[in-house]
Parts: C-alpha cells; sequence; structure tokens
C-alpha cells in the first residue's frame, strides 16, 4: 500500500510539474535575446541606424511610436531595431512571441507599476512567486516607485542568477541577476556598453537582489550599487502564464 501511494504521490507531483511547466515559456527570453544579439552584430559592422536615418536602439517614446522588429527570415529582409521603454518593451516582447493581448485593465501597453500590481496581486495573466528558491529564467521583475520618480516603476526578465554571499544568520543574502530589459542607465556588465552610439534601450545586464529567507527585501540598480528603499522601490517577481 505504501508503494501505491507513493506512487499516486509521485504521479500527482509529476502532473504539476508538468502543468506548471506547460503555463511558464522562455521563448520570450530567446526572442529579447535575439533582438540584442542582432542589434549588436549590426554594429559590428558599423551599422547603427536604420533605413530612415534611427538609431537603431533607442530609449522612450509612448504606445504609438514604440516599436521592436526582427529581420524576415523568408525574404531575408528588415533590421533588428528596438524604440522602447522598460514596461513597453516587456509587452512588445510577449505580444511578438505570445500574441498577448493585455487585459482592458491595463490598456493596450500597461506602465510599469502597472505590471508590479499585476504580478503581487497574480492577476492579468500574471503569477506571483512564492519565494526567491522558485524563480526561473524568464520570470518578471518589476518595481514601484513612489519616491516621486517621473518613471512609475521598472520591468526587468530575469535570465539568470547567482549568490553573491552566503545566507547569514538571519537569513540574509545578495544574489547577483542578469536581467534583459529596455533603460536609458545601463546596469552592471551591460551590452549596451558595448558600443557608445547604443547605449541606450534593449539589452543584458547585472542588477543585485537582497532577500532574507527567501523572501525579497530590495534591490539595487547595479552590482555593488547602493541599495533603494524597499518602501519607495519595491520588488517582486512572478512569471506570465502563456495563452
Amino acid at each position: 500500500m505504501k508503494a501505491r501511494n507513493l506512487m499516486i504521490a509521485s504521479l500527482a507531483t509529476l502532473i504539476t510539474v508538468c502543468s506548471v511547466a506547460a503555463a511558464q515559456s522562455t521563448a520570450h527570453v530567446t526572442t529579447g535575446n535575439a533582438l540584442v544579439d542582432g542589434i549588436l552584430s549590426q554594429a559590428s559592422k558599423m551599422v547603427f541606424k536604420d533605413a530612415n536615418g534611427m538609431l537603431t536602439n533607442r530609449y522612450g517614446g509612448g504606445y504609438t511610436t514604440t516599436y521592436l522588429t526582427w529581420p524576415n527570415p523568408t525574404t531575408n529582409t528588415g533590421m533588428y531595431t528596438a524604440y522602447s521603454r522598460c514596461a513597453s518593451f516587456t509587452t512588445m516582447l510577449l505580444k511578438a512571441t505570445y500574441g498577448w493581448t493585455p487585459n482592458k485593465a491595463l490598456g493596450n501597453s500597461p506602465f510599469a507599476h502597472e505590471y508590479y500590481s499585476s504580478i503581487m496581486d497574480s492577476r492579468y495573466g500574471f503569477v506571483k512567486r512564492p519565494d526567491w528558491d522558485s524563480v526561473r529564467m524568464g520570470d518578471i521583475l518589476a518595481s514601484a516607485y513612489n519616491d516621486g520618480s517621473a518613471d512609475t516603476g521598472h520591468v526587468m526578465i530575469v535570465l539568470d542568477m547567482d549568490a553573491m554571499t552566503e545566507m547569514d544568520e538571519d537569513g540574509n543574502q545578495i544574489w547577483r541577476v542578469q536581467v534583459l530589459d529596455s533603460t536609458k542607465t545601463p546596469h552592471t556588465n551591460d551590452t549596451r556598453n558595448t558600443f557608445a552610439q547604443l547605449n541606450q534601450g534593449v539589452g543584458r545586464g547585472e542588477i543585485a537582489v537582497w532577500t532574507q529567507n527567501g523572501q525579497i527585501v530590495t534591490w539595487s540598480w547595479s552590482v555593488g550599487g547602493t541599495f533603494y528603499n524597499s518602501t519607495a522601490r519595491p520588488l517582486t517577481v512572478g512569471y506570465f502564464k502563456t495563452p
């Protein structure tokens, strides 16, 4: 009987794991990395502007003016280009990868603080991670800025992470996290520092996250940088449930 119960329990665990895997995908990471690598590859050939004379990687824009483009593999035409902010980059990436349409409550292009609240409340297609140990590549880190900043927050996609310190007796630990995002200020070891002409927009860089007993305490924009006040710029993490 114990063996049969163990088999049932193992099967239930397998079903749960498969269900979670089916609900989570890292295809948007592949798509986003291809965009960053494509822009860098073009720049290595001294191609910094598109056919309209605009830089291939820019930060800024509103809902009607931002864009992400990839070459057409069938016709072998087009370029890798990006004009975005952190939240619009995430939205356009999810749209391009999964055909996602944001919930009406979020509008056509959610702001960073709306990503934060959606993850915190596990709604509108996002699910909050219960603890730091459950964070996986492709998860979305979102911070809401409550300190009077002109920006409503920041949104990033987790690529990789590793512990920088051992957990102390109080459960504190510092993590180096590689992220994919769009920003006007590069992080540590950032791809946006490769070419001076393209130092803003989409790219990969590293931030630091401070956890205590598996829960996020706060974060810093760069590795070794000053940590934000956790009330002024709280950080959360969750994943996008693919349609």
